[in-house]
């Protein structure tokens, strides 16, 4: 519990928020966290793998006589890494059945995302400042502080935006709320990105032409 409290406290993850995520591998985009409890179990998978396998009558005669009660539960281990492998498989049935809000997002990528781009994922998002990795991490199980999420952790007394009162969902902030799409907001938005992505490419190989749905320089129109 001590180590989840720390993993919270790190990623500004609430208490409501489910940390199976981090706990997955990294081609199912979590962070490849062991946590100290499965550290534990495959240290003790080791133990029994060594007094089962000894050369020495009575230290395998130890095994057998320990081969009780909760020790019962390492001895179905043939390897450490097995320990992981049944961890993480539940966690992912955990996301897929049990979870319903923090498990959207998530599981759209899984759903949607190529393999080949997970490492670049990584590798992207490891070099990013702790404010927006974050950010990120609570992007990706619904943690963060919308209206909808802040009215469940009564800290606010409505859940409805304040600029069209519809509900103020995750999706409905980034893509969805109709008074911001007429101010331009999503807009400006998608053309920023696109100016960085232009401008750092540009800065690599000046003799690209661009081709994009904005008006920003050295874009060509589509």
């Amino acid at each position: 519990m001590m180590c989840h409290n720390q993993f919270r406290e790190w990623l500004e993850i609430p208490p409501c928020g489910t940390l199976d995520i981090l706990l997955l591998a990294k081609s199912k985009f979590g962070l490849n966290i062991i946590d100290i409890s499965a550290k534990f179990t495959q240290c003790q998978v080791i133990l029994r793998s060594k007094l089962k396998n000894s050369s020495s009558p009575d230290i395998r005669q130890v095994y057998q006589a320990s081969s009780t009660n909760t020790n019962v539960q390492y001895d179905r281990y043939l390897k450490p890494k097995e320990v992981i492998q049944e961890i993480r498989a539940e966690k992912v049935a955990n996301i897929t059945y049990n979870l319903t809000s923090q498990s959207l997002i998530i599981k759209s990528l899984w759903n949607e995302a190529f393999p080949e781009i997970v490492k670049d994922w990584h590798a992207t998002i490891d070099k990013l400042p702790k404010n927006i990795y974050n950010f990120v991490t609570r992007y990706l199980n619904n943690t963060l502080p919308t209206l909808n999420n802040m009215l469940l952790w009564n800290k606010t007394s409505s859940k409805l935006c304040k600029a069209c009162s519809n509900v103020q969902t995750l999706q409905h902030v980034v893509p969805s709320c109709k008074i911001h799409l007429d101010e331009g907001r999503y807009t400006w938005r998608h053309n920023s990105i696109l100016k960085h992505l232009v401008e750092y490419l540009w800065s690599v190989k000046k003799d690209l032409r661009f081709y994009a749905d904005s008006k920003a320089s050295k874009i060509h129109q589509l």
